[in-house]
């Protein structure tokens, strides 16, 4: 069951699980692609042949599958071909036993008569991704992040941010309203930090909670080392044209994102529990300021203004704190809360396709070198450190290549720009 480029020597191979009759579709395969993203779960395609439709009743819903793919061993020499520096980050050619499960398969059949099947994928955490309704009123903030990630089936924790020892209590509980996936991300957000959950070379899941500068150190660095199976590694040399040493880069575009979608200010509005619950974000200097709508200042004051009975809805058509509501600020009815956050950066990001390697994953330091601009080069005071936001693996009929999005901390954590 394993597909063969010859191209470059990359290759794929796929183990269904609990499958007694041992399907093989590396005949029939077309292409592959994987994806791998901060903060969010790992999906996929697989494109095959179908010229008989029978990959409709074997590769249904739900059926779980391992995943490997890289080079065949000695057919590349993928340090000198890849890295500028062969001893930043080592380990073998091949990822192995990303677990995953099928879902929304679907297929055509084209004029000329070929038949094609398209099997779209997930990483196995989705399973474990249940909505749940939980307060977090006691303990500390790390404890609330360990939990849920436990929750979601992870065996072994990267966690360190600033906030961890802060000890929950009535007036800063955490509400839990959505699915555990979701919870942790949105935590990421208001915490200013970064989540990530991959697979180890086992196919054991692992977790990565931390601050936005750590991302490059400590834990962050141990869990990349666990998904690529290297001794060391914590960035990746990107390099272009002819006058680069070992030029990796294939094609590539840059952007400058302020103004795209503001500083990442605006009102968030659910309803938990029957209720109305608005939390205005506002980002400004490395803080996040955090406004929650306090309810019993909201029914002293339609006590003493009962003509203002739908005050809410004038809350949220106001949208801005500084707008009132009669004589009165929108900013009395919520309370403040400011947290202090990682350093943010200019909106620089790139989206570069280069040539295959397994060992790329997020969220690993991306350097830019020769053929770039010369701020995505200069340290411009530390500001543009720029990092792997995502990496899609694709292996087909012409070899293995990858297509990355690398951005700055503003853009890649802050969830300013989609």
């Amino acid at each position: 069951m394993e597909a063969f480029f010859p191209t470059d020597q990359s290759f794929f191979k796929i183990n269904f699980v609990g499958d007694t009759n041992n399907i093989d579709i590396s005949k029939d395969v077309i292409s592959f692609s994987i994806t791998e993203e901060i903060q969010k779960m790992i999906t996929g395609s697989i494109t095959l042949k179908d010229s008989y439709n029978i990959y409709s009743r074997q590769l249904k819903n739900g059926k779980n599958f391992s995943l490997n793919w890289g080079y065949k061993k000695g057919n590349i020499n993928i340090e000198k071909a890849l890295l500028k520096n062969p001893t930043e980050i080592t380990g073998t050619n091949i990822r192995t036993n990303l677990k995953a499960y099928i879902q929304s398969p679907g297929g055509s059949g084209s004029q000329n008569g070929e038949l094609i099947y398209n099997c779209n994928f997930y990483g196995a955490d989705i399973k474990s991704n249940l909505k749940d309704t939980i307060w977090h009123r006691t303990g500390t903030k790390r404890l609330v992040i360990e939990s849920s990630l436990l929750k979601l089936g992870v065996t072994e924790l990267y966690v360190d941010f600033i906030q961890q020892n802060e000890q929950l209590g009535e007036n800063n509980a955490v509400l839990q309203n959505e699915t555990t996936f979701r919870f942790i991300n949105r935590l990421a957000f208001e915490w200013r930090c970064l989540f990530k959950i991959g697979y180890d070379l086992k196919g054991n899941l692992i977790g990565l909670f931390v601050d936005n500068n750590k991302v490059d150190s400590g834990v962050s660095l141990l869990f990349q080392k666990k998904i690529i199976g290297g001794t060391t590694g914590s960035s990746k040399l990107f390099e272009y044209g002819i006058n680069s040493f070992y030029p990796n880069v294939i094609a590539y575009t840059w952007k400058h994102n302020i103004g795209d979608s503001g500083l990442g200010d605006g009102n968030r509005i659910e309803i938990i529990n029957g209720k109305s619950v608005i939390t205005n974000y506002t980002v400004e200097d490395q803080i996040v300021k955090i406004s929650r709508l306090n309810e019993s200042r909201i029914k002293k004051y339609i006590e003493d203004n009962p003509e203002r009975k739908d005050l809410i809805k004038d809350i949220i058509v106001a949208n801005n704190l500084d707008s009132k509501i009669g004589d009165t600020t929108v900013a009395y009815f919520f309370d403040q809360i400011e947290t202090t956050t990682a350093p943010q950066g200019l909106g620089y990001s790139a989206n570069i396709q280069v040539l295959g390697d397994p060992l790329l994953t997020c969220p690993m330091k991306a350097i830019l070198g020769n053929g770039f601009p010369d701020f995505f080069k200069n340290d411009l005071g530390g500001l543009n450190k720029f990092y792997i936001k995502k990496v899609t693996h694709n292996i087909d009929s012409n070899g293995y290549k990858c297509q990355i999005e690398i951005a700055d901390v503003i853009t890649t954590f802050g969830g300013f720009v989609q």
